[in-house]
């Protein structure tokens, strides 16, 4: 689920049935994508973003081929287009933008963090993991200007120029056999604080099935 931080009256919800629905009025009353726009999915919540744009993991059926694609409206999410650079080639699993700059964009798809600077017109690699056991789980991602905090199970990825280029942060106090499967970010004034849940296995595609591998929960 997604909600805007400087407008909380507008929220996201997507369900493992493919469903999503919005509300503009603090949840008294929803309404439902139409289906041929947009079929959501469990692991990809709508990142909103300033001047209608939202983005979306696409549980499209094309030609035959079940997909998850990488897509965007800009009219508050009425209606929906697959983005023509799709990094992730139908295969995405997460997607994340800056609530107040619609041009910083990151994708995952099972291995590899995507990042783009351009409103999703073209997307790099930023992230590569080779653990092919667990891949690349994007936990949750922070956007604080120039600043990008990414969480994932091989640690926080971390920009400092708008997603041009992440790096792993060195970051200590959680153990070794512990993994990020939930990060969360927040700011008030010059204060900045981070939230995590740590299981005891994560990989991409991990859903709250696995509750029972959880371990902690960290602030930072």
């Amino acid at each position: 689920q997604s909600c805007r931080p400087t407008h909380v009256h507008k929220c996201d919800i997507c369900c493992d049935i493919s469903v999503k629905v919005h509300t503009t009025d603090p949840g008294a009353t929803w309404t439902t994508t139409d289906f041929r726009q947009l079929q959501t999915q469990k692991l990809a919540a709508v990142p909103i973003c300033n001047n209608n744009i939202r983005y979306a993991v696409d549980g499209a059926n094309v030609n035959g081929s079940e997909l998850q694609r990488t897509s965007k409206s800009t009219d508050g999410g009425m209606t929906w287009t697959a983005l023509a650079n799709d990094p992730t080639n139908g295969s995405a699993y997460s997607i994340f933008a800056d609530p107040n700059d619609a041009n910083h964009v990151v994708v995952s798809d099972y291995n590899t963090l995507y990042g783009s600077t351009n409103a999703g017109v073209t997307f790099a690699q930023k992230y590569h993991t080779n653990n092919n056991n667990a891949g690349l789980h994007i936990a949750g991602a922070f956007f604080d200007g120039n600043n990008i905090y990414v969480g994932t199970n091989e640690g926080v990825l971390l920009s400092t120029d708008g997603g041009a280029s992440f790096a792993k942060a060195s970051i200590s106090g959680i153990p070794p056999n512990e993994y990020i499967v939930g990060f969360a970010g927040a700011k008030a004034g010059s204060i900045t604080r981070f939230f995590c849940v740590t299981l005891s296995q994560v990989y991409a595609g991990i859903t709250g099935a696995d509750k029972d591998g959880f371990k902690n929960v960290y602030k930072m």
